[in-house]
């Protein structure tokens, strides 16, 4: 669906096996996992459920209202994609995230960033993030290549292990 400008509602038959939706707003059967976002629909991310584990890839990708969020704690997965060509500014409660795809924060605003213990950052996560400052990285993330890829601005980076500097800014 990514690209679709003028969805502003899915709507997903009682019987499917597979998916459901709410509000308009698809999730896999077991609202575990965001599908999709509609793009003409405004954003109300106080109202994501609880039962959410993943926002799915690209689920709001390219999603133009999106310039803040809150992602429940149940969270634990941000596929590829998820967030990429967003206006996203910032990126709150990150603490419970174990995966953060690839390029899932990419071509946003993202000004902070505080990853986990033993996430895995994907290739290109936050690339092209021009408004990057502060990177915190917790002790055994594993960061892919070329996760930071920025190199029009510098930005700190805090915590992050000797050996996988080189690669994550690459």
């Amino acid at each position: 669906f990514a690209g679709c400008d003028v969805i502003s509602e899915i709507i997903v038959d009682a019987d499917n096996p597979y998916l459901t939706s709410v509000d308009g707003v698809l999730y896999n059967k077991a609202m575990t996992e965001l599908v999709f976002y509609p793009m003409s629909k405004s954003i109300e991310f106080n109202k994501l459920p609880n039962t959410l584990t993943s926002i799915g890839p690209a689920a709001l990708q390219g999603h133009p209202g999106l310039t803040s969020i809150t992602i429940p704690d149940s969270v634990t997965v941000i596929d590829d994609y998820a967030f990429a060509n967003t206006g996203l500014t910032a990126i709150p409660n990150l603490q419970k995230v174990q995966e953060i795809g690839d390029y899932a924060f990419a071509y946003t605003n993202v000004k902070s960033v505080e990853i986990a213990e033993d996430t895995t950052v994907g290739k290109y996560a936050f690339y092209l993030n021009t408004s990057l400052e502060r990177v915190v990285i917790g002790e055994g993330a594993i960061i892919g290549e070329g996760a930071f890829y920025c190199p029009i601005q510098m930005f700190t980076i805090e915590e992050l292990e000797p050996e996988t500097t080189s690669e994550a800014l690459s």
